[in-house]
């Protein structure tokens, strides 16, 4: 029997090894990733560098007992990291997927998009897996409350065919899937699949990125992927699919579509979409500005009177020139009228949190936009800091660089030497003292004619919004800088949970804590990100505990729009436009640090420095109370003790030389090594990475 199974998986070895880019059932996609094995060593070496590596994990300690919010006290999912990669099992060739399933089950509990770990196929490895998407023939929307099956039309570009009794029934009501009413189906999607910490983060995401899956990211088994999925239409129409699986490995697609994927897969945490392999066409007549990568668009309505701005990442993959310049020249056109400015934000994983910062004071000039933060006291902490993360990082008090030695042998400073203990409950948290990060420029245009008020300015976010899209979405909240609004999500959870966004928090990855466990990992085709440094709110005294991960920012208002299209960008504008008309008598009485900016309310106002508006009253109607909301420039707004401060970092002229970095970004930002090329950089601009701040290396293209 044991030489019969051995000829067998040699046979599916051998066929495997020719395996061709196409659609393959099920079962013939797993038989060809089961017969991948990983040996004793191996899984051993993984174990360990995992266990090293996770030590720079800054949510490591909180995640054993997270601070819930009151309406649900296991809002935040409970871990013990160690146990769990303790556990690992340590066999003699045992098949790979199955081991990364249960890495990947750790990675999945922490609802972390930021944590990953990954193998990839190289000259010297073949996992087969991480070149398999997962399909569906049908996609669904929410139009009224109603479920609606759609054909997944684009699956055709990978050769995918759609049924024709998908095709035939196009915009019918579905009327149940498995039995279940369709909300059931996709919430328990999203709650077995889908790994956010907001329930309205992981709804969205399930509607959005269920019918087209990458394994590499989501490794989901070959018992569910092999389940059929009866549909029930209205007129009794019956439907019975399942998955198929896609076999596309890179060296197959053209240059600009392999680039773009890669791109996206290694720094952004959206999901990868079936529109990734498809060369995008620019929508007709729909906008007046577009850029050429579509991830950026905007509408001038002059009749009816408002700007739209669709951002759908701060990061663009490829053509980063053209969106700079289309950037530009929208805020440009905006700054010559007066009219409201709508913001959508769908599906958006983050980018560069320079561009964040400037786009965030484009619509809120006074706006704060240096970040407060920490790390975790670790080996790896130290070797990023030390090897230019900490070359990017403030002192508090003057803003000076904390750190910025050539002799890598001088120790950190006081900042990481004399660190703060947080116990949260009886788990202690070790971390350094509370640092600045402070943007450059990239994004150049302003409104210099006509900046706008906080209640002229609404913010769409989808639930999922997640990294520098969360800075944004959340800071707006938070210090009162927009009404914000949000769509999609649950439609059946309250909003109280509707957090504006998920995981303000940069990344570094394993090879920026210059460890030789990463190096490890790295010959096994791995690579991991590790969230690293924790943000906290603009509390100037800095003794915030709780990071802004775990602090809820629920939206101000929210509207009945499900999946961001083109299509619907007059439902977006006209659902915007009567939210802001609302808001010119009406408010949200639960936000009360958005106020009706009011000049008049200076005379009243007695904080030196401040100026600000009406706050709004417990009737959700703009009271004739005035409060302070905003400081003169050169000064920041300190909300909890009610004054203007000194901004140590402020600079009269704001326009210094844009310097871009591939190493220090959102969602993946990196510490690693090399000198600043300045002179490239002075001549063109090439935009590598997610950045958190601007670190200025700009010859890498494929770090995370």
């Amino acid at each position: 029997m044991l030489v019969i199974t051995t000829l067998i998986a040699v046979a599916f070895a051998t066929q495997c090894k020719e395996l061709t880019p196409g659609v393959y059932s099920v079962i013939d996609a797993f038989e060809c990733i089961n017969s991948v094995s990983l040996s004793l060593e191996k899984a051993t070496n993984i174990q360990h560098s995992l266990q090293s590596l996770f030590q720079t994990y800054v949510f490591k300690d909180i995640l054993k007992n997270p601070p819930q919010p009151s309406f649900d006290n296991k809002f935040f999912p409970t871990l013990d990291i160690d146990a769990q990669l303790a556990s690992l099992p340590l066999l003699e060739d045992q098949a790979v997927y199955p081991f990364m399933q249960k890495i990947q089950y750790i990675v999945d509990t922490t609802h972390d998009l930021h944590l990953s770990f990954r193998l990839t196929s190289n000259e010297n490895n073949t996992y087969y897996y991480d070149n398999f998407y997962a399909s569906l023939p049908f996609t669904i929307d929410i139009v009224d409350g109603n479920y609606i099956i759609h054909p997944n039309s684009q699956l055709s570009s990978l050769g995918v065919k759609i049924p024709e009794e998908i095709t035939n029934n196009d915009g019918k009501i579905i009327t149940s899937i498995n039995g279940d009413k369709p909300h059931t189906f996709v919430k328990k999607w999203a709650e077995d699949h889908a790994f956010l910490k907001s329930p309205h983060g992981r709804f969205t995401y399930a509607l959005e990125s269920m019918s087209f899956v990458s394994l590499r990211s989501n490794l989901l088994s070959q018992e569910f992927l092999s389940q059929p999925i009866n549909i029930l239409l209205t007129g009794d129409i019956s439907i019975s699919t399942q998955y198929q699986m896609v076999y596309v490995p890179p060296q197959t697609l053209n240059e600009h579509i392999a680039r773009k994927i890669s791109q996206k897969e290694r720094r952004s945490t959206a999901p990868i979409s079936i529109e990734d392999f498809v060369t995008y066409k620019k929508s007709d007549k729909v906008f007046d500005l577009e850029s050429s990568d579509g991830n950026l668009a905007c509408k001038f309505d002059s009749e009816k009177k408002v700007n739209t701005i669709v951002l759908k990442t701060f990061y663009p993959e490829v053509e980063f020139d053209n969106f700079f310049e289309v950037f530009n020249k929208c805020i440009k056109t905006i700054d010559e009228n007066t009219n409201p400015i709508i913001v959508i934000l769908p599906m958006n994983g983050g980018g560069y949190a320079d561009l964040e910062a400037n786009f965030e004071q484009v619509l809120a000039p006074h706006a704060d936009v240096d970040l407060i933060g920490s790390v975790r006291i670790s080996k790896g902490s130290e070797g990023c800091m030390k090897n230019e993360y900490g070359e990017y990082l403030y002192d508090t008090d003057n803003c000076q660089v904390l750190y910025n030695e050539s002799n890598k042998s001088v120790p950190l400073g006081e900042w990481y030497t004399q660190p703060k203990i947080t116990h949260y409950g009886d788990v202690e948290h070790v971390y350094s003292q509370n640092t600045l990060m402070h943007a450059s420029t990239m994004l150049e245009a302003k409104l210099v004619k006509n900046p706008r008020n906080p209640t002229d300015v609404i913010v769409m976010t989808d639930g999922f919004c997640y990294s520098a899209c969360s800075v944004l979405a959340k800071g707006m909240v938070n210090k009162g800088n927009a009404i914000v609004v949000g769509y999609e999500g649950d439609p059946e959870l309250s909003l109280e949970s509707f957090d504006a966004g998920n995981s303000p928090t940069p990344v570094i990855t394993q090879d920026e804590v210059f460890m030789d466990e990463a190096k490890v990992l790295a010959e096994l085709g791995g690579y991991m990100r590790i969230s690293f440094f924790e943000t906290f709110e603009w509390n100037y005294n800095y003794n915030e505990t709780i990071p802004r991960e775990f602090v809820l920012n629920p939206v101000d208002e929210r509207v009945n729009i499900f999946k961001y299209s083109p299509s619907k960008i007059d439902q977006f504008v006209d659902e915007g436009l009567k939210i802001y008309k609302k808001y010119q008598s009406e408010c949200n009485p639960l936000n009360k640090r958005l106020v009706k900016v009011d000049s008049a309310c200076d005379n009243n106002i007695t904080v030196e420095h401040a100026h600000g508006g009406h706050i709004c009253g417990d009737d959700g109607k703009w009271s004739t109370e005035c409060v302070a909301s905003y400081c003169e420039p050169g000064y920041k707004f300190d909300r909890f003790n009610n004054k203007c401060i000194v901004d140590v970092c402020f600079q009269e002229s704001s326009s210094s030389e844009s310097l871009f970095s591939d190493d220090l970004f959102w969602v993946i930002v990196g510490c690693v090594g090399g000198f600043i090329i300045i002179g490239i950089i002075l001549a063109i601009i090439v935009i590598i990475g997610i950045i958190i701040h601007k670190k200025h290396r700009l010859d890498t293209y494929d770090s995370l």
